[in-house]
């Protein structure tokens, strides 16, 4: 079966002494998907996979040794719970991780759930719930821990339509806030804005994703700036 590894590297780029080493592992079931978050309240990092059917997580030192027993699970539902991402929030000395789970043996669905700072898995919340695929969410919080932002893909029309950008906003004490829009197909279009990345900066959420270029096979890395409470700054990134 696949495991989960990891290594520790200096701010410089060089490996520490000891090189790589198994986070997680199991004996008949994989372990993929990795995402990993670090909490400078403790320390520590949060590793999330899955196995192809549930979400797992394990806390690691600063010097990468395992914390609180080990593995611990997150999501565990009948529905198929996959491809985890995770963010710190040290202000909070919490984490927040999302992930896709199948509903119904029909379409993907985003939710999520925030963990505390020492592992214990808090409320679960479901982000956000159509007929057609929502999907391949990951996650940030701003530098100041004053909130969490998801990205996702989310698909228009039907099952078989092209796919669009959303992101949802969350606040440590859980409280959910309006999503917004990032980038949506042309009106009667197939060119897709998909598999979102997002990082968190002092004020600022910026979202990345690969765009069809329309006409063609081939695709660009657009990107856009998200304020707090408004939009700005959409661009292509090449």
């Amino acid at each position: 079966p696949a495991y989960v590894s990891g290594r520790r590297v200096k701010a410089d780029g060089s490996g520490l002494n000891g090189g790589g080493f198994t986070i997680a592992a199991h004996g008949n079931e994989n372990r993929v998907n990795p995402d990993v978050a670090y909490n400078l309240a403790r320390n520590e990092y949060l590793v999330v996979y899955d196995n192809a059917v549930d979400v797992f997580g394990v806390r690691l030192r600063g010097d990468g040794v395992a914390l609180g027993g080990g593995e611990f699970g997150i999501a565990g539902w009948p529905d198929r719970e996959q491809h985890p991402a995770v963010a710190a929030c040290a202000a909070a000395d919490q984490y927040l991780v999302a992930w896709q789970s199948l509903q119904y043996n029909h379409d993907d669905d985003v939710f999520v759930r925030f963990i505390r700072g020492d592992g214990t898995p808090e409320s679960v919340h479901h982000l956000f719930s159509t007929v057609v695929n929502e999907n391949e969410p990951s996650v940030a919080c701003d530098q100041g821990g004053t909130q969490y932002m998801v990205s996702f893909q989310i698909q228009y029309s039907n099952l078989s339509g092209p796919f669009g950008i959303r992101g949802q906003r969350l606040l440590p004490d859980k409280t959910m806030l309006p999503s917004i829009e990032v980038a949506a197909p042309p009106a009667g279009s197939n060119v897709s804005s998909s598999q979102p990345a997002i990082a968190g900066g002092g004020a600022n959420f910026l979202v990345v994703w690969e765009q069809d270029r329309a006409g063609t096979s081939f695709q660009d890395i657009h990107g856009r700036l998200l304020a707090p409470e408004a939009l700005f700054l959409p661009g292509v990134l090449r």
